[in-house]
């Protein structure tokens, strides 16, 4: 009983000699990195050394980690990171960290844009300020804008007039986001199908080589949903029904419409690029939001087209990032 007392107060007297044991968790994702693979790191102070560690991650046991660990945080989400020690006097202690990997967004330094009349501005009062596509680049508020549509563009015009402008300008360096809207007047043209995919590739090709760029298409929109395609088509039922027969004009607008963007989004699929569906989406267009010529959108129509435009494309322009 002796022996015990004088072996238990030795350890309590030896154990005086150590300070209090403890655990900090830390890692420099905490200012932010770029980086997927980073280190998380336990200082220990205090107790009693030799020490052992246990890591978790979101409950989960991570194996062979000493006083620092690597963590392959590829996935948006919250991490708890935690770190139990335990030194040779038995002593434990926990520390975590708290790692959010969220998404923040890439600077975008130029935006450039290939189209028609609806990336032009036509019927606009002040078509270079108030499009759709320079609205947008006022959002990103200090990238430069390449605005190369024109009325009544073609595929064809975006390879013979549109690409060349550009290749002829000095684009500045850094983050470019690309717009291509085109298609409606190769329906006009009657160009056919083949035609049509033949210089949608031939644009693509030129596009997609553009340095540090994303590319987003935009699908051909259905004129058909306007109230002028109502009044088209009964005028010219009016003059068919004196020979016996009528035609469903908007429907067959429709299904001509879709059979080209059915190319546009095989062709999207081939090039792994993203469809901003602004044929879906003008279904919620009214007069209110149309000009005067029955067609083309106006103001109000072009501010919806930048909103809808931007929710759709705002997550192709972002890096993932710790904190």
């Amino acid at each position: 009983m002796r022996l015990f007392f004088i072996l238990f107060l030795f350890f309590i007297v030896s154990c005086s000699f150590y300070e209090p044991l403890e655990v900090n968790v830390g890692s420099d994702l905490v200012n932010g990195t770029l980086s997927l693979d980073s280190d998380v790191y336990c200082d220990v102070n205090g107790g009693k050394v030799p020490y052992e560690y246990s890591w978790t991650m979101n409950g989960e046991i991570i194996e062979d980690c000493l006083d620092s660990c690597k963590f392959n945080l590829d996935k948006v989400g919250v991490y708890e990171v935690k770190c139990n020690v335990k030194d040779s006097l038995g002593n434990e202690t926990t520390d975590s960290i708290r790692l959010i990997v969220e998404k923040e967004k890439v600077k975008i330094d130029s935006m450039i844009t290939f189209g028609d009349s609806l990336t032009y501005g036509h019927a606009l009062e002040n078509p270079k300020e108030d499009n759709w596509a320079e609205l947008y680049r006022l959002d990103l508020l200090d990238a430069d804008m390449y605005n190369y549509a024109k009325d009544g563009a073609k595929t064809s015009d975006i390879l013979d007039n549109q690409l060349v402008e550009f290749k002829n300008d000095t684009i500045a360096d850094g983050n470019k986001l690309v717009f291509l809207w085109v298609g409606a007047n190769d329906i006009v043209a009657l160009v056919s199908h083949d035609e049509f995919k033949e210089n949608y590739i031939n644009i693509l090709d030129e596009l997609i080589v553009i340095e540090d760029a994303t590319v987003v298409l935009i699908n051909i929109p259905d004129a058909s949903k306007l109230s002028v395609a109502d009044d088209i088509e009964k005028g010219l039922n009016d003059l068919l029904s004196d020979f016996g027969f009528t035609l469903a004009i908007k429907r067959l607008t429709k299904d001509v419409v879709s059979s080209y963007n059915e190319i546009i989004y095989s062709l999207a699929d081939e090039y792994r690029l993203n469809v901003v569906d602004m044929y879906s989406f003008m279904d919620s267009f009214n007069d209110e939001m149309i000009s005067d010529d029955r067609f083309h959108p106006n103001e109000l129509g072009h501010e919806m087209i930048k909103d809808e435009i931007k929710h759709d494309v705002v997550e192709l322009y972002f890096e993932t990032e710790f904190y």
